[in-house]
């Protein structure tokens, strides 16, 4: 797989595909954490997609689409996302 950081901290990886002009699938969480979000806020969407990807190496299943895993960066809304300096964009 090959990871990339985008310019708002998400991490990205990629298991390219067969054909993949076919497209892409993409999966994944957020790494933050939400006061009260519970015991499992971040950490099992986090360590599932992966363990998606090495599933499917494991097995010998080719994908004809790319596989995108991210780790998004937040899952509220920030100055990276739509909202800045207090108003939509």
């Amino acid at each position: 797989m090959t990871p990339i950081v985008d310019a708002t901290g998400n991490l990205i990886e990629w298991r390219y595909g067969s054909d993949p002009q076919v497209g892409t699938l993409t999966i994944g969480s957020h790494s933050d954490m939400v006061p009260g979000g519970g015991r499992l806020n971040r950490i099992a969407g986090v360590l599932a997609e992966p363990e998606v990807a090495w599933a499917l190496r494991d097995t010998g299943i080719a994908l004809r689409h790319n596989l995108g895993i991210v780790d998004s960066s937040a899952q509220e809304l920030s100055v990276f996302g739509w909202l800045v300096s207090g108003r939509a964009a």
